[in-house]
């Protein structure tokens, strides 16, 4: 039996300007994962992202490697409620506090009301046209309440 390749340490630059190293692992035969090593912001350089790798790779070979990933449905069972909260989890540590703000509203506001409950599989191009045409009545709908001379308020009193 051949014995698996190293796998290549990747870096990519983040919008903060820190760097995020990772790569693609085989952790059994035609089964790959993908394995953050570690973030600049947290102390780690190339060197010792590299050394963490090499440290993972063992483990894998010695059989005693654990997906860090959290155990349950994958891939198209999984909720959208689900995969977008891991998603903005992982994605308020890279990016502003007003950008995570930003996609927190967007999430909370419009995306998850509509989608939350479906398994991704069953988001598709027809789920998508639905969640348009809601917005945009709904949107028509406050149209028509603030031509009417009244003054909409949000969920807080706001305007």
């Amino acid at each position: 039996m051949a014995r698996p390749r190293k796998a290549k340490l990747k870096e990519d630059r983040l919008s903060d300007g820190s760097v995020v190293f990772w790569a693609d692992v085989t952790v059994a035969v035609g089964e790959r994962r993908h394995v953050t090593v570690g973030h600049s912001r947290e102390g780690i350089d190339r060197a010792s992202a590299l050394r963490k790798l090499r440290h993972e790779e063992l483990k894998i070979a010695a059989g005693q490697w654990v997906d860090p990933r959290p155990g349950g449905p994958m891939g198209a069972e999984i909720t959208f409620q689900r995969y977008a909260s891991d998603w903005f989890a992982a994605k308020s540590r890279e990016v502003e506090k007003n950008t995570v703000a930003d996609l927190r509203w967007r999430l909370t506001k419009h995306l998850i009301p509509f989608f939350g409950d479906y398994r991704l599989g069953e988001i598709d191009k027809q789920l998508v046209k639905r969640f348009r045409e809601f917005k945009l009545a709904e949107r028509d709908a406050l149209a028509k309440r603030i031509s009417a001379e009244e003054r909409p308020r949000d969920e807080r009193g706001q305007p």
